[in-house]
């Protein structure tokens, strides 16, 4: 998955001297995680995420991993699924951009 981030990454405009710029491209990736986990927590059917995912790499991977998880009954298990997805995305991509720092 390391791997796939990176790559991924460097899709997205990075200044590496900036500090901001890892956090806004982290939160970029951190809102897309959290919207897919959220779909899939509303019920959304697997293809038609993927389908919306199209040639996006890391997309689909974040897809696979929210479909992955289980699906949650109660709100409230909904709501902190899709948070912690989010953070899990979000600490992923701070690792990959501040490693060499």
């Amino acid at each position: 998955m390391k791997k796939l981030l990176i790559a991924a990454l460097i899709l997205i405009p990075i200044s590496a001297h900036c500090a901001e710029d890892w956090q806004e491209n982290c939160e970029v990736v951190g809102d897309l995680a959290y919207a897919i986990m959220h779909a899939r927590q509303q019920g959304a059917p697997l293809p038609a995420i993927m389908e919306v995912a199209a040639d996006d790499e890391l997309s689909r991977k974040m897809v696979a991993d929210a479909y992955d998880l289980p699906k949650y009954t109660l709100d409230e298990s909904k709501a902190e699924a899709a948070d912690e997805f989010r953070d899990k995305w979000y600490l992923d991509c701070y690792k990959v951009l501040t490693e060499n720092k």
